[in-house]
């Protein structure tokens, strides 16, 4: 509970209870010290100040400073911009609604030369009787721009949240000078503002929640509310200014993350990444090194000095159980590139393993293990020639034939279809270019409003029996996969098929392969979490999938199964055979039920159109998860539209830009998945059906899969049914196996992102 008492000359007295504890503080009006509080609420009033100096006038929608709550898939954030929606003028961006002043006609044009010093006040007010809530913009100290809004979402200080400077993804980044930026938790008066000089504070005036001089020249908050921070590209601190200098000059400040309490409906037998790894992605660097298998992947690291950007590593002798290794690759400043993105792991021709990936703003970079007696390859160790290739992005880098060929993603051939940029090498070091790699059918591939075609990003090259799989992702439909031949000769790939590995609503995004001691191609992907709230850091946001196992049949059919090795987690076995289901029928085995458990289900599907399987049901039937056969439609269904009453849960297409879309419109709700599956005359409808507390992933008939996140409201939803539609249908076999909990070990005491 949070009182505030303002009084006429100033003082406000702060009386905060948590956990039977009171603490009773002494604050100045407007300037709440919020440094010694252990738990922070919303806070809707709060005054952002700011002096700083534009390089130039032309600068068009450039981020000065921001706010930012990183929760869910889109973070709540408060932005002070420049140039947004017209030029040479001042705007505050927020979330949901994200332009608060679309109309700035009554808003002054900025004139300022270069190095004039600016002072730019925001003031976010709650007015309990006035509804849109006022906020305004002062420019020096006099009334900028004055507006109302409901949209503004309250800025709260979690552990998680951010303030950054000069950074908009996507965009040109602010050019120009800092000399001091504020956040104060209420709302300073007009006067107080324009009598704010930068540098310094007064004994009568205010007291800052959030404080950065930079006289000091150290990029650190001075009231110790946000204790980390980090300058990314060519921003600088010199002269007590901060320099930011355009497209990755920025400096970001960050809390400390805990570990939370409670973690909600974590999986048991998935590997998630720890609570500080929270916004972990892209799998990358799979590979197999005596008698281990090795996984990375990308994670959002704000301990680090230079980077955010750093692969986690992993590793597991039964692809089952884990070991958390401290990060493989993270990056410094010294450093040619200015961050690590997606890439691979290989095999040398001397059969030592390698790791490369895409170095921002740089090309194809290389590392290798520092001791390889180590038998965790815990420590790697960069190419002093970095980068090897220069352009492109996330590329792939493997042997054929003793030929190193590397497949840069990010090329386009002329009708405007995906390709992957070629070039080949005998060492590593000097390469030779060949252009586009392969030609797809344009009639494949699925145009995104206003985004144009499918592009190729984080590509996977491997052959299975007499075929060449090109496993990648597109940032409009998620992961699919080509399947052809490889010409050698003319070092060119001829795409025959496209095989999507994600539909609509699906939330399968980059994958990573690797060829196990038995031959196997074995991958795993990342399942993207649709929770939108601070629920999503609980568990650790985003999962892996349970491990594959890819192959190949005649017909050039793409087969996907689980790896034989979760078996071993198998406990507890029931099994029920030949059951009749007739029409319209939903027939209950409370022995099938359960939210950690594998289902095992052939169905003959007789004179039934439709067939399927209820997972994750309460009593009432308000909430089921629906997965189903429909002959018309040839199509594996799963059906989400009752998955939930929780209203924090979004489906959205296409997969990866539902990372973007906090509350997506409703035509963007994608709640019905459906996989193409046509069962051959006779042959059963085979499940496999994995349910990891929020994990479901779906293996029918091994050519067919589908996986998604699921987050039931109740717990009483744990109930399986089956059904049968427009004829009957019968149960050959229905098993449920128990499944037990993996291991996740951390070696040498490693528990997240907090080292050096």
């Amino acid at each position: 509970m949070t009182d505030i008492h303002r009084h006429r000359h100033g003082l406000s007295m702060l009386r905060i209870t948590c956990c039977c504890q009171s603490f009773l503080f002494t604050l100045l009006t407007a300037g709440l010290d919020l440094r010694a509080a252990t738990e922070f609420k919303p806070i809707r009033e709060k005054t952002i100040v700011i002096w700083l100096s534009l390089d130039h006038l032309d600068q068009r929608g450039v981020h000065v400073i921001r706010l930012d709550n990183p929760w869910g898939f889109e973070p709540n954030h408060n932005t002070v911009s420049f140039g947004d929606v017209e030029p040479k003028k001042w705007m505050l961006l927020d979330t949901p609604d994200g332009m608060v002043q679309r109309d700035q006609s009554v808003n002054a044009t900025e004139t300022s030369q270069p190095g004039t010093l600016v002072q730019i006040a925001t003031v976010f007010e709650d007015a309990p009787q006035q509804t849109p809530n006022p906020i305004r913009i002062y420019r020096n100290g006099q009334l900028y721009a004055e507006y109302a809004t409901s949209n503004v979402e309250p800025l709260t200080l979690e552990s998680d949240s951010l303030v950054i400077f000069g950074r908009r993804v996507g965009f040109s980044h602010f050019q120009g000078y800092i000399e001091d930026a504020r956040i104060y938790c209420g709302v300073l008066s007009q006067n107080v503002i324009a009598g704010l000089v930068p540098n310094r504070i007064a004994e009568d005036e205010p007291r800052p929640s959030a404080w950065w001089p930079f006289n000091d020249n150290e990029p650190h908050d001075r009231m110790g509310l946000y204790p980390r921070s980090r300058l990314e590209g060519d921003a600088r601190i010199s002269d007590g200014k901060l320099y930011l200098g355009g497209r990755f000059g920025n400096l970001t400040a960050a809390r400390k993350l805990p570990i939370p309490a409670s973690e909600e409906r974590k999986p048991t037998f998935h590997f998630t990444a720890l609570r500080e790894e929270s916004a972990y992605h892209d799998a990358n660097g799979s590979f197999y090194w005596n008698g281990r298998y090795h996984m990375m992947y990308i994670f959002f690291d704000w301990d680090m000095a230079d980077s955010s950007l750093v692969w986690g590593h992993a590793s597991s002798s039964d692809l089952v159980n884990w070991v958390r290794h401290p990060p493989s690759l993270i990056h410094r400043r010294r450093d040619p590139d200015r961050g690590i993105f997606s890439g691979n792991a290989f095999m040398n021709k001397s059969g030592v393993p390698m790791l490369q990936w895409y170095g921002l703003n740089a090309g194809v970079c290389l590392a290798e293990p520092e001791d390889l007696d180590d038998p965790y390859l815990t420590k790697w160790k960069k190419h002093p020639k970095n980068p090897v290739i220069g352009g492109g992005w996330d590329p792939w880098l493997g042997v054929i034939d003793d030929k190193y060929y590397c497949i840069v993603g990010g090329g386009r051939n002329s009708d405007g279809t995906d390709t992957g940029i070629l070039h080949t090498s005998d060492d590593l070091l000097t390469w030779k270019h060949h252009g586009s790699f392969y030609q797809p059918q344009k009639s494949w591939l699925d145009p995104w409003p206003g985004r144009g075609l499918e592009d190729l990003s984080c590509p996977d090259f491997f052959q299975l029996r007499d075929k060449w799989v090109l496993m990648c992702i597109s940032h409009l439909r998620g992961l699919r996969a080509y399947v052809g031949k490889l010409d050698k000769t003319a070092n060119r790939f001829h795409p025959e098929k496209l095989v999507r590995m994600n539909w609509p609503g699906g939330m399968l995004f980059a994958g990573e392969s690797l060829k196990s001691p038995d031959g196997r191609r074995i991958f795993w992907v990342m399942v993207h979490d649709p929770r939108t709230g601070p629920s999503q850091h609980a568990t650790g946001r985003n999962s892996m999938t349970l491990p594959r196992v890819l192959d190949i049949d005649s017909d050039d059919n793409l087969l996907i199964s689980p790896a034989s090795e979760l078996e071993t987690l198998r406990r507890e076995h029931y099994r029920v055979d030949h059951v009749a289901v007739r029409n319209g029928e939903v027939r209950s085995f409370p022995k099938l039920n359960g939210d950690t458990v594998e289902l095992n289900i052939r169905i003959d599907l007789g004179s039934a159109s439709r067939a399927g399987v209820k997972v994750l049901c309460n009593p009432d039937g308000s909430e089921q998860t629906v997965i189903s056969y429909d002959r018309a439609k040839k199509a594996l269904i799963l059906d989400l539209t009752q998955c939930s009453q929780r209203d924090d849960i979004a489906y959205t297409i296409p997969p990866y830009t539902a990372s973007h879309s906090r509350h997506p419109p409703r035509e963007n709700d994608h709640r019905v998945i459906e996989a193409p599956l046509e069962l051959k005359p006779s042959e059963p409808l085979k499940l496999r059906i994995f349910i990891d507390r929020c994990v479901l992933e779906v293996f029918a008939n091994d050519r067919q899969s589908i996986t998604q996140m699921v987050y039931p409201k109740f717990d009483s939803s744990v109930e399986t049914h089956i059904f049968a539609e427009r004829g009957d249908a019968e149960v050959i076999s229905a098993e449920r196996w128990k499944m037990a909990p993996i291991r996740i070990l951390n070696k040498n005491n490693y528990r997240g992102p907090a080292y050096r």
